[in-house]
């Protein structure tokens, strides 16, 4: 079992001085200044819809004029 262990604790040794970096973060504008879509990601402009189903009736929610969602 100790050569076990010592074989783990070779395989870590050098993890601390690894020299791998994360670069920095992307940060995309707001796509509204309050916070709420005008385009889709396709470019079109966002639209406000009705659910008219069973799970969520009357919810507002964002579609596209593009959607492809089957209905």
């Amino acid at each position: 079992m100790t050569s076990l262990l010592e074989a783990e604790a070779a395989l870590y040794a050098d993890e601390g001085h690894s020299s791998f970096s994360i670069g920095e973060p992307v940060h995309n504008p707001p796509e509204a200044d309050d916070g709420i879509p005008t385009r889709c990601f396709c470019g079109s402009e966002a639209a406000i819809a009705t659910s008219y189903t069973r799970k969520d009736p009357g919810r507002l929610y964002y579609t596209c004029e593009n959607r492809d969602d089957g209905g």
